[in-house]
């Protein structure tokens, strides 16, 4: 009887297995392009980032297979948000955070989605945004970031 207490007890706290494949400290680089302006609108590169990324699982009953993922950018300010993990997908929480692009500061809704494949994950973003001095509207779908397992 008491092997299986401890083998249900085991069974209900174990995370998934594509949780644990994605769990751990990552590289990542990102970049793109970012539309800028309303009626007379241009196409910018974002500058690239490079920094350490970090995926936790969040061990919650509610959400067994949520994961914390905190962006520590090189020279920059650290961001997080959350995800949902599905199979080797990872649907990403909407968050904000600013961007600099040609000296210009923008405050940026960003949502996306990940897919890992195998030590690499990929993120695919899409930002909407303004101008902090001009509210010149910013907006993207074309920005990626690639994530290596260190």
């Amino acid at each position: 009887m008491s092997l299986v207490v401890c083998a249900v007890t085991l069974v209900s706290c174990s995370e998934s297995n594509s949780i644990r494949m994605l769990t751990g400290d990552y590289s990542y680089k990102t970049s793109g392009t970012v539309v800028v302006g309303d009626s007379v609108s241009m196409t910018l590169l974002l500058p690239n980032e490079i920094g350490q990324l970090s995926i936790v699982s969040l061990h919650n009953k509610a959400t067994n297979d949520s994961v914390l993922l905190t962006f520590n950018p090189l020279g920059g300010q650290v961001f997080t948000t959350t995800g949902v993990v599905c199979g080797n997908k990872i649907e990403v929480q909407p968050f904000q955070r600013y961007i600099q692009v040609d000296l210009a500061d923008f405050l940026v809704d960003i949502s996306g989605e990940a897919t890992q494949q195998d030590d690499v994950v990929v993120f695919r973003w899409k930002y909407a945004g303004k101008g902090q001095l001009l509210q010149v509207p910013l907006v993207s779908e074309d920005v990626m970031t690639i994530a290596k397992i260190n």
